[in-house]
């Protein structure tokens, strides 16, 4: 669900199918957090009119800037100094610079004006590198200010947004994936108004079967935990839940999976322990994290990102 995480765990199973028991003689086991994001190529639905106005009624948008992700190198002799710029209705609010990062987190609230009308234009985050000869652009993102306006009140909600140089040429960061910057949107309003009610809960697609265990060296079945979140990425602007998760035109997904820990692994090496990694399979194509020497029970806390894919038929084949 969007907004959501789950821990999920998963058995590790060798190549003959049998439980992997690790050296502790319990059953070996695998920790992650997994998620989906959307993008979107087309325009979401949200409400049809704003909610509405009673006298004496002002609102604003509450923007709370998260983070950026994947951002490129911009000085020769360092990595990426960022800071986000917001702009809506003719003001400017900055955040701090995050030095030396291309995962800046910075979770600054922005509160925009009260005003009387939804205004017209455009909210627009513009990120900056730092530098000594003042700031360069890395590139921008938008959300319509009518759609904003179009939002439940007080209902906040998390947006992933792409962002794009100044040719509208998506930017590509320094690990060679798109960057994006992550938000909190939320429309505050100062008097009682009218709130709608909550959509329907989004329900799970049926997709599940059962596999043989890996045992680990100390006799425990594997497994492996992960938590799940459901992202929304989209492109201009704020999407709005739908009753089920159903694909729409134009529209991608990826799963997005943090690696957190593995436990109770068995012995690989004659004169030490084990030296895990794990690799992720997509497609054909490999996604590694590090190796942690020496343990039966790693920890990564290593976010994984797998392609985006076209279709509910593309993502069945996701490995």
């Amino acid at each position: 669900k969007v907004g959501e995480e789950s821990e999920v765990t998963l058995e590790l199973f060798g190549e003959d199918g049998k439980v992997v028991v690790g050296n502790d003689g319990q059953e070996a086991q695998i920790v992650f957090r997994v998620g989906i994001e959307r993008s979107f190529g087309a325009a979401l639905d949200c409400l049809e009119e704003e909610e509405a106005w009673v006298a004496n009624e002002r609102r604003r948008v509450v923007v709370t800037v998260v983070s950026a992700s994947h951002l490129p190198q911009k000085d020769l002799m360092g990595s990426c100094d960022p800071f986000a710029s917001v702009r809506m209705d003719g003001k400017e609010f900055k955040t701090k610079v995050v030095k030396g990062s291309y995962e800046p987190v910075w979770e600054e609230k922005v509160e925009m004006q009260w005003t009387k009308l939804a205004p017209k234009g455009l909210l627009r985050v513009v990120l900056y590198d730092e530098d000594l000869t003042g700031k360069d652009e890395i590139g921008s993102a938008t959300l319509d200010c009518s759609v904003l306006f179009r939002q439940r009140l007080d209902e906040e909600r998390e947006v992933v947004l792409g962002v794009i140089d100044k040719k509208g040429v998506p930017v590509v960061g320094k690990d060679k994936q798109e960057s994006v910057v992550r938000l909190r949107v939320k429309l505050e309003s100062k008097v009682l108004g009218l709130v709608a009610m909550e959509s329907e809960q989004e329900a799970w697609v049926p997709n599940e079967k059962d596999e043989s265990c890996v045992v680990g060296k100390d006799k425990g079945m594997s497994e492996v935990k992960l938590r799940v979140k459901l992202e929304a990425r989209v492109l201009g602007l704020v999407a709005s839940e739908d009753a089920q998760e159903a694909w729409v035109p134009n529209e991608k997904r990826r799963i997005v999976a943090t690696l957190l820990r593995a436990s109770h692994l068995p012995k690989k090496d004659m004169m030490g322990k084990v030296d895990p990694l794990v690799v992720f399979e997509q497609q054909g194509k490999e996604f590694k994290s590090s190796v942690k020497k020496s343990t039966y029970d790693p920890e990564w806390e290593e976010r994984i990102e797998l392609d985006w894919v076209e279709s509910e038929e593309a993502a069945s084949g996701v490995g």
